[in-house]
């Protein structure tokens, strides 16, 4: 891919359409993803098992916790 910055722009754009929480995790998760594919191929699959260890819904789930009960 010649003009990686160029895609990944695009793929943020769409996925921060709505500006959700969501939106914002989901396009960071497949910006670390884009970022792997530049690494040598022996460290992609390491690299990509690390950037989608975490779903969204799992770290909402840590955050509620840290954050505790609402007051």
């Amino acid at each position: 891919m010649k003009h990686p910055g160029i895609s990944l722009l695009i793929l943020i754009a769409v996925l921060m359409g709505g500006c959700s929480q969501r939106g914002w995790y989901e396009g960071i998760q497949k910006s670390n993803e884009l970022n792997c594919y530049q690494r040598p191929m022996a460290q992609q699959m390491e690299c990509l098992e690390e950037a989608r260890a975490i779903s969204y819904d799992q770290y909402q789930r840590e955050l509620d916790k840290l954050r505790g009960p609402p007051q």
